[in-house]
């Protein structure tokens, strides 16, 4: 797999309670008038590993905390990079190569949270056991960067294989993807969870050869990223923001009936595939209600970043992830 440097961003991309009686101590806390925010978002249709923003902004955890959001889900994460670019939205959610990357070329961008932990798998053909097997086979990949990306390239080489000893073919979305798979001119893909299910129930000949969570545990997934410059004027906004998901991240670990219908209705997915990817998301603790990463998993995938291209040296952890705004949220919440 050919590495691929991202070249031309400019901005990128605990204890588990029921939060209902703690976002309505809120109630009263904001005055009526509403705080506008925009956040964008590096999937749409978005994945069950984001529909914390959905439950956040359709159960009123938003609102009762001062903030009227938009939502505004991209095309990947470099479609949601830009959006922050232009200033058509004031917080990104996607991978974490594009607020390396931001950092690294201006140091105009920083990770504020982790919504959610790696849910990806890598998706294969049966007759491929191992992540060695994949020597001489060809790849999808939905974008040449990316978690996705750089987890497969990641797995590959700590399996003993080359990643110049597997071809990569960029395909635009699961639909191409899934497409290419049926007619054998790929053999394997990363998907999301609920991506994956809805693949498998489709193709009986393909099987998970691989959860990224196991293969690289250490791994900074995804995260939230502002502008520096927003953080220093928003200060109070940040970390509403943050107060909200955490509320709502929290309900939906204990309102298991009412996120699976959020679900359905955001991702399109069918409504079993949403009931399995929640009982993995919840079973696994996917969905952050905390800080949602160490200090170790950031350092970790700089230094993979820089090997692949993607940064040209390495930066603090603490320079690039700005956990103030966070541990404010947590101490008003609790946790």
């Amino acid at each position: 797999m050919a590495t691929t440097a991202t070249a031309v961003v400019l901005l990128a991309a605990g204890g588990i309670s029921t939060a209902g009686a703690s976002a309505q101590s809120h109630a009263t806390s904001h005055s009526t008038k509403l705080t506008k925010v925009t956040v964008t978002l590096a999937l749409d249709p978005p994945k069950m590993i984001f529909m914390g923003f959905w439950v956040a902004q359709q159960e009123g955890f938003f609102a009762r905390n001062g903030l009227n959001v938009t939502l505004m889900p991209e095309q990947g994460g470099v479609q949601a990079a830009r959006a922050v670019a232009a200033g058509d939205a004031y917080f990104e959610a996607g991978g974490t190569d594009a607020i390396a990357a931001a950092y690294a070329q201006a140091g105009n961008l920083e990770a504020i949270w982790s919504y959610g932990g790696d849910d990806l798998s890598l998706v294969a053909d049966k007759s491929i056991t191992s992540i060695a097997g994949l020597k001489g086979k060809t790849i999808g990949a939905g974008d040449a960067t990316g978690p996705a990306f750089e987890l497969g390239e990641i797995a590959i080489r700590n399996s003993g294989i080359s990643t110049h000893d597997v071809k990569v073919a960029v395909l635009n979305g699961r639909p191409a993807l899934v497409g290419a798979m049926a007619a054998g001119a790929i053999q394997a893909a990363a998907f999301h969870v609920d991506d994956g299910l809805t693949l498998m129930s489709k193709d009986p000949n393909v099987h998970i050869l691989a959860s990224f969570a196991k293969e690289v545990p250490q791994y900074w997934y995804g995260a939230v990223g502002i502008p520096v410059s927003y953080g220093k004027k928003h200060a109070s906004t940040v970390v509403a923001f943050l107060e909200s998901m955490i509320e709502a991240q929290r309900w939906m670990y204990t309102h298991r009936t009412q996120t699976i219908n959020l679900s359905v209705k955001y991702t399109g997915e069918a409504p079993a595939i949403v009931a399995k990817s929640y009982d993995f998301l919840t079973a696994n603790k996917l969905w952050s209600t905390g800080v949602g990463m160490t200090d170790a998993q950031v350092s970790y995938t700089l230094t993979q970043y820089k090997d692949n291209g993607i940064i040209p040296t390495i930066p603090k952890a603490t320079d690039i992830f700005n956990q103030t705004f966070i541990k404010a949220a947590l101490a008003k919440v609790g946790g």
